[in-house]
């Protein structure tokens, strides 16, 4: 623990304290896994007026072991922290060189209360090469589904040139990060038939007069579904003989990946990545996809924690207009462009949900009458 002097104007000299991580916290599943000490258990014999199992010169390191954060996180987005019911939560065959530390379970929701971290990934190698080799596998095998997560940039992570070469410092993350969370990669076709042929699936099994498949007498079966890919509509139509996607055939199988699903959304896992899908009615009223324009809205559940403008504030593109928190971390709200706040939508310590409107905002063209 640090203690901070405040030698501010006023000359009171307050002090505050600095939590510091202990080592422990941060590294002791890395060093179990490669000394086959259990720390943890040393420290509640140690409290329990007990002495150390071991002298320093009876431990001996074995291998290379990694450690992984898994995280409910958009790296893409920041890394903004995503909240919500995680639906699909599965690892790979568990073994004695590879450890799960986690207390969610397949069902559980993400709290925006507290830390995003969901699971540790922890493996042991014979060198470091193997252990990486290993790390990428055990993220492969892990399925996700729910929320957004870093799944896929551990992966990225592992499979990168610099980190196998061990030519990593502090900027790694911050100068690779194109290339370590790029923007989501269009879903494949095979992805989207399988989504669609899961989804027939189970409508077939509702009882007949609960059934909104489309059956007809006396014409061909054809069934028209639309789902929403990074924002992107994906078009696909089952007929008897064959699936298309946007208008394409789809000849690859459908048997070789897994899929996890809830009634709005479809998530493929498919050749170690996945596809988040969100199902689209298309007689649903659209007034929920309208445009954007003029609308601020919260990119993550969280609570407000400032507000710098109120009705009528005229702001210059850039400029903060409230911030929000969640999970330990703060998040801005800026104009998109020169403009005018019609009106603010939340006051500072109110919680707002993912997708919020914050703040109406008229943009300087707009208010002066330009289409």
């Amino acid at each position: 623990m640090d203690v901070l002097l405040d030698e501010d104007d006023s000359g009171d000299g307050a002090f505050s304290f600095l939590e510091m991580n202990t080592r422990l916290q941060v590294g002791h599943p890395v060093g179990g896994m490669s000394t086959g000490v259990d720390l943890v258990e040393w420290q509640l014999r140690i409290a329990a007026g007990e002495p150390l199992p071991l002298a320093q010169d009876g431990i001996t390191a074995r291998g290379h072991a990694i450690e992984a954060r898994l995280c409910a996180e958009d790296p893409a987005r920041g890394f903004l922290p995503s909240t919500g019911r995680v639906y699909r939560f599965r690892a790979g065959p568990a073994s004695a060189d590879t450890r799960l530390e986690t207390g969610l379970r397949e069902g559980d929701s993400v709290s925006p209360h507290y830390d995003p971290m969901i699971a540790k990934l922890v493996v042991l190698g014979t060198d470091r090469g193997e252990a990486i080799e290993r790390m990428g596998r055990v993220i492969e095998d892990l399925q996700i589904a729910g929320v957004a997560s870093n799944r896929a940039f551990l992966a990225a992570i592992m499979g990168h040139p610099e980190y196998i070469r061990g030519a990593l410092d502090t900027g790694f993350v911050e100068r690779e990060i194109e290339v370590l969370a790029p923007p989501p990669a269009p879903a494949p076709d095979r992805a989207l038939a399988m989504a669609a042929a899961h989804r027939m699936k189970s409508r077939a099994s509702a009882p007949p007069w609960g059934r909104t498949d489309g059956w007809r007498l006396n014409l061909v079966a054809r069934h028209d579904l639309v789902f929403l890919d990074g924002g992107a509509e994906r078009r696909v139509t089952l007929f008897a003989d064959r699936i298309e996607v946007d208008g394409r055939t789809v000849e690859e199988s459908l048997d070789d990946g897994d899929i996890a699903a809830t009634e709005g959304e479809v998530t493929v896992f498919l050749g170690g990545a996945a596809y988040r899908l969100s199902v689209q009615d298309p007689l649903a009223s659209d007034g929920a996809a309208a445009s954007q324009g003029g609308r601020l809205t919260a990119p993550m559940p969280g609570r407000v924690v400032a507000v710098t403008v109120e009705a009528g504030s005229e702001v210059a593109r850039g400029d903060t207009l409230m911030a929000i928190e969640a999970m330990k971390m703060e998040h801005s709200i800026t104009a998109p462009a020169d403009g005018v706040v019609e009106s603010v939508c939340y006051k500072i310590g109110d919680n707002v949900e993912e997708g919020a409107e914050l703040i109406v905002f008229e943009a300087a063209g707009k208010a002066h009458g330009e289409t």
